[in-house]
């Protein structure tokens, strides 16, 4: 996740507002008092028709049965299992054995067309059968990012695919980033199978593949048509935080490749002679490095940004005794909540046109790839009041809500935009528990004890769901 090195300011604030009225009025409009600068913790107060903050007899039963040991367990199993942008099937194999073990037998490992050894996980947990309630789908990725080819790769203390504990931590690669996910999800599920609870709707847990790079693994889910029974979605995550955000930003990408003509490397430049694509491409990079999106930004997620993550041209692929004939790279933007992808889409084309009559000889083309809007979160969707149920209860005292100022700015989005985009509610679990974790570096790991608090929070957030759904 990149982060800014904008100095955020602070909003205004709240003050006198209840945060009852505060959740109604985000209700009706979207969120939209966030966008103007409000933030607002929540001492003191329960969502709206929330259960009683007590557990229950049943709930304690379920929670007891999350153990540090064996949470800890399936965390160093997965993380010694490499599925580092590929090979996702063999985690997802991982799993599905595990959760037939548990009793949880409806599994089923979905093939990424296209893509041998990467698939996704499937598995259902049923509900009741008589006044069957919704389905609701927790998920989050099995990939995770490179080991090699990476600044840091040799400041690793340990083997990145140990899983070593050291000081009450999981070490290596996607101890954090998402396989504390994955392990929270199907250790909840374990939990609420083994302890008896017939829950009113189907659980579906779904572990995707590609969430670092294209996202295939949530497409190939959405292709099956399987979301179309989902009422609502538990998002990536190991449970961990104390806000319920207001807001989520977005991302929209394209492979932009520019085009030359091949000549001998000695030939000296000219008009429409070996036209060099690498330097057509710098142009362009040159321009936007100088560029900023035509957006205003936000107090809670900086600006809008352009970059570029990827560029590919010229050798090995041509000899570097010849002129590259092309260059690809791969651009990127990431959008505050209210930015439209077609906006950047305008202004790019903007940039590319006065560059083109700048140079006739600068040829491109743009494949799209992935347009994932941001949207707002409506405190009155059943997930959020679940989650903020389940903290309360564990916690003593509800999470915060809405967006808050962070120290550095930070732009991610996740699978669950997919879901979002198809207008399936979705939101992340969330804990009392001490944050500790660190992702997308060496030394990776995850804290044992934030993640059990996680799983519990997990289970909790899951059986109250349905409440709220009645509701």
């Amino acid at each position: 996740m990149e982060t800014s090195d904008r100095k955020p300011k602070a909003p205004r604030s709240a003050e006198g507002m209840d945060r009852r009225d505060f959740i109604k009025g985000a209700s009706v409009v979207g969120g939209s008092l966030m966008a103007h600068g409000f933030v607002v913790a929540a001492p003191g107060l329960r969502p709206r028709g929330a259960p009683s903050a007590q557990l229950t007899s049943t709930e304690q039963r379920v929670l007891g049965l999350i153990r540090e040991d064996e949470v800890a367990s399936v965390l160093q199993d997965i993380v010694r299992i490499p599925t580092i942008e590929s090979n996702e099937q063999a985690g997802a194999e991982y799993f599905a054995e595990r959760l037939r073990g548990w009793g949880i037998g409806d599994t089923m490992i979905q093939g990424i067309e296209g893509y041998p050894g990467r698939s996704n996980l499937i598995a259902r947990l049923p509900g009741r059968q008589t006044q069957k309630g919704p389905t609701l789908l927790i998920t989050s990725h099995l990939d995770t990012i490179a080991i090699e080819d990476t600044a840091d790769q040799e400041d690793w203390m340990a083997d990145p695919l140990s899983g070593e504990i050291r000081d009450g931590r999981v070490y290596g690669r996607g101890a954090s980033d998402n396989k504390s996910g994955c392990v929270a999800k199907i250790m909840a599920a374990k939990a609420i199978k083994e302890a008896g609870v017939e829950l009113p709707g189907d659980l579906l847990i779904l572990l995707v593949a590609d969430e670092e790079g294209y996202m295939l693994g949530v497409k190939q889910f959405i292709k099956s048509g399987l979301h179309k029974e989902v009422s609502g979605a538990f998002s990536e995550g190991a449970g961990t935080g104390s806000r319920i955000p207001a807001s989520v930003p977005g991302r929209t990408s394209a492979m932009i490749t520019f085009y030359g003509t091949n000549a001998h490397a000695g030939t000296s430049p000219r008009p429409g002679v070996g036209v060099n694509a690498i330097h057509k491409a710098g142009k362009f990079i040159a321009a936007i490095a100088d560029a900023a999106p035509n957006h205003a930004p936000s107090p809670y997620h900086g600006p809008s940004f352009y970059q570029v993550l990827q560029a590919t041209g010229g050798w090995p692929t041509t000899q570097t005794s010849q002129k590259p004939a092309f260059c690809r790279i791969f651009f990127d933007t990431r959008l505050v909540p209210d930015h439209d992808p077609d906006d950047v889409w305008r202004d790019v084309q903007a940039i590319l046109d006065r560059l083109s009559a700048q140079d006739p000889d600068l040829r491109y083309s743009i494949g799209e790839i992935d347009r994932r809007p941001g949207y707002r979160v409506d405190f009155d969707w059943p997930v959020v009041k679940a989650a903020a149920s389940a903290y309360e209860a564990l916690a003593g005292r509800p999470p915060e809500f809405g967006d808050a100022v962070p120290q550095h700015f930070s732009i991610g989005t996740t699978d669950t935009h997919y879901l979002a985009k198809l207008g399936i509610p979705a939101a992340s679990v969330v804990s009392p528990a001490r944050p500790d974790a660190a992702a997308h570096q060496a030394n990776e790991y995850m804290g044992i004890d934030p993640l059990t608090m996680g799983t519990k929070a997990t289970a909790l957030a899951i059986m109250r769901y349905w409440d709220f759904v009645r509701g």
